[in-house]
């Protein structure tokens, strides 16, 4: 039986400042660790002080574990932009929600949008370490909100005046949340 997984229209573009705090740490941790794949630079301790600073540094095994997975295992190429890029690409859009499903205890859904790039077992290994991931930041009050709507800039008005909360200052994904700014591995 297949599954409904609700992507974000290609027309529109999702920016950071849309995000909650524990999205933009998630996102940032994402980047991070594919700009140090990347470039062949040891990012572990930047990843550790990131996440140190959010009172979960036992976190990192399960970032690690989880773009291991999906790095070996990818089905396609993908698309992660750089730390201090403000759109969000739609595979990013892809983890985020699988994060959001899995936070929200969904891990069936949450393993079918992991499925969208990683194939066979990767896709097992990266789910439970996504799971690890999502309990770590629980465990800080780091919970995502499951499925948070990443609107254009056009659509922010509306939302807005319907969710009284959405108007908090977001600090653009080059900053740690409540913690200052993020170490730079370009």
């Amino acid at each position: 039986m297949g599954a409904i997984v609700a992507m974000q229209p290609q027309n529109t573009e999702a920016v950071s400042g849309d995000l909650g705090e524990a999205e933009r740490l998630f996102l940032w941790l994402i980047r991070t660790w594919v700009q140090g794949l990347n470039q062949s630079i040891d990012i572990d301790h930047e990843i550790q002080t990131g996440l140190m600073a959010h009172g979960i540094p036992d976190a990192a095994t399960a970032v690690d574990g989880l773009m291991m997975a999906i790095a070996t295992c990818a089905s396609r190429n993908l698309d992660i932009r750089r730390r201090r890029t403000s759109a969000i690409s739609s595979d990013e859009v892809i983890l985020l929600r699988a994060f959001g499903a899995m936070s929200a205890e969904l891990r069936p859904l949450a393993e079918a949008v992991l499925a969208l790039m990683v194939d066979g077992t990767g896709s097992r290994i990266a789910a439970e370490n996504l799971q690890r991931l999502s309990d770590r930041f629980a465990s800080a009050a780091l919970v995502p909100m499951p499925f948070q709507p990443l609107m254009p800039d056009c659509w922010k008005q509306v939302s807005q005046r319907q969710l009284p909360q959405a108007q908090a200052s977001v600090p653009a994904v080059d900053r740690l949340p409540s913690a200052g700014r993020m170490p730079d591995a370009s």
